[in-house]
């Protein structure tokens, strides 16, 4: 396939993009931004609403072989980078329930990766799978541009960023979180490992399946209404390594 045919669409996408930047970024001079907890919160539900757009870009982009698809996926990643909170989130101290065969192994990763790792990462995925990566290439080093210059010029709010859990895992192990959300709230969830994990998502009070499947990424918003009358929604998220290999994983849950 010539893959020189869709530059209409990175055109278009990057158009999109360039409208794109957080609604709270500051023009101008830097100077601290203050937010109340009201737009706090909204900040994170559209930070993390923009985190499951890439993913699910960058999906769709590796399905049908569409390198301008993750072209967007890594430039909305690159955008959220700006933000400490977002870019890098503090590690949670929840500790999973451990079970298994596999040899114990109960480890945070003390570096996961960051989204301007992913979002670099993405790029270079981006590149190798383009005809003309060097026309490519110039597309990227662009984006990089501009987002540094925002960066110079803007100072972003800070909102309290959502906390990830980032562990290894070991040959046959299952990790199990429980969860308390809150019901009737979007809860989006970023997952990432670095090899293909089941995932089950279990809504525990009525034992209602969110997610189950094999995947090395995924990206959901949540949407919890079993009972109007309820405000807490448990919920219990297991990952499980059916391979014989070691592995990583990190995600955030809003």
């Amino acid at each position: 396939m010539n893959r020189k045919l869709p530059w209409l669409l990175i055109i278009a996408a990057l158009g999109l993009l360039m409208l794109s930047t957080p609604l709270t970024a500051q023009k101008g001079k830097p100077k601290k931004v203050e937010l109340n907890e009201e737009e706090k919160a909204a900040l994170r539900q559209e930070c993390m609403s923009r985190l499951v757009m890439a993913n699910e870009l960058y999906a769709e982009g590796k399905k049908r072989d569409m390198p301008e698809l993750l072209i967007s996926a890594a430039s909305i990643l690159r955008s959220v980078s700006q933000y400490p909170e977002m870019n890098n989130p503090a590690i949670s101290d929840v500790k999973p329930e451990i079970k298994g065969e596999g040899t114990a192994l109960d480890e945070v990763v003390a570096k996961p990766r960051t989204l301007r790792d992913q979002s670099d990462a993405i790029f270079e995925e981006a590149s190798r799978r383009f005809d003309d990566p060097i026309a490519l290439d110039k597309i990227i080093a662009t984006i990089k541009k501009r987002e540094e210059e925002i960066e110079k010029k803007e100072q972003r709010a800070v909102f309290g960023g959502p906390k990830q859990i980032a562990r290894l895992i070991a040959p046959g192990q299952t990790h199990s979180f429980d969860f308390k959300l809150i019901n009737n709230a979007p809860a989006p969830f970023m997952f990432e490992g670095s090899i293909p994990l089941h995932i089950s998502i279990v809504r525990t009070d009525d034992k209602n399946a969110w997610f189950a499947g094999q995947t090395n990424m995924l990206a959901r918003t949540f949407h919890p209404r079993y009972n109007p009358k309820a405000v807490i929604a448990p919920i219990t998220i297991r990952i499980h390594n059916p391979t014989g290999k070691k592995a990583m994983y990190q995600f955030m849950l809003l």
